[in-house]
């Protein structure tokens, strides 16, 4: 479910934000202690700026290890 959740973010079909926001609205039905978990954990990742499943992981692993997130995919000297 994790990775699904990631990859909905990654994509831009949805954010964290918009999850929880749904989690209120409905609390107490059925998955919606577990998608407000997982909002949660991947709320403050930058996922969206990755183009693939290892970069996101790498981010998870710095975010655990509570390192700040790096620059993902940007421009240095007119080269991404």
């Amino acid at each position: 479910m994790g990775r699904a959740f990631r990859e909905a973010i990654r994509l831009k079909c949805t954010t964290a934000q918009r999850v929880r926001a749904t989690v209120e609205r409905h609390e107490g039905r059925p998955g919606t202690p577990l998608l407000g978990a997982l909002a949660t954990r991947y709320g403050t990742i930058p996922y969206r700026r990755t183009r693939s499943d290892a970069e996101g992981l790498a981010l998870e692993v710095l975010h655990d290890a509570g390192r700040p997130p790096p620059q993902v995919n940007v421009e240095v000297g007119g080269e991404e």
